[in-house]
């Protein structure tokens, strides 16, 4: 009617992380500063503490029960899981790769997410690698598949992070890629 103004402002996208660990530490406040509404989970009170994670909403429960939760309360939840891998295992040829995406048939965000770690030239991504992309009954399967939500799993190879300098510096280098792939997800 031109005298009516509405401006729609949208609550910020939550990004749970799973796992008080050094490269949380690094992407919570970049997941904050690009726009996200963070919270950690780990039942591990000496890791995830206000001293650690501080402004940060922190749930002490199990994983599985906090994730079922916080997903089910918001139908914009996005599931991403990291990982680590060994670089050789027990006498099999070593893997090459720096850092893998797993995913099952869900490839909305797998996609553009290997697309932009594809396009740093140092390094070497593996598609479902070193493990198959579906793992019946991980987190992944039970939270994210299982409700059609928005989901991928990260593996970062272990001797790439062994120092918290390295953690941070993964956690700096990834926030980004999945900040961008994120916006290429088909609706």
């Amino acid at each position: 009617d031109g005298e009516t103004f509405v401006a729609i402002h949208n609550p910020p996208l939550r990004l749970i992380v799973v796992g008080a660990v050094h490269i949380a530490q690094a992407l919570v406040p970049m997941a904050r500063t690009l726009g996200y509404d963070p919270v950690v989970i780990d039942p591990r009170e000496s890791f995830s503490s206000p001293a650690r994670f501080p402004g940060t909403p922190l749930l002490h429960d199990w994983p599985d029960e906090a994730v079922a939760g916080l997903a089910a309360a918001r139908n914009d939840t996005v599931i991403i899981a990291v990982h680590s891998f060994t670089r050789q295992l027990r006498g099999r040829p070593s893997r090459p790769w720096h850092v893998g995406i797993l995913h099952a048939w869900d490839r909305r965000l797998a996609d553009p997410l290997i697309a932009a770690l594809e396009d740093e030239p140092d390094l070497t991504v593996g598609r479902n690698q070193p493990y198959p992309g579906h793992l019946p009954g991980d987190s992944i399967d039970r939270h994210a598949l299982h409700h059609g939500r928005i989901n991928t799993l990260i593996e970062v190879r272990n001797d790439l992070i062994e120092t918290e300098q390295a953690q941070t510096h993964w956690g700096a280098r990834l926030a980004p890629l999945i900040q961008a792939a994120l916006t290429k997800v088909p609706d």
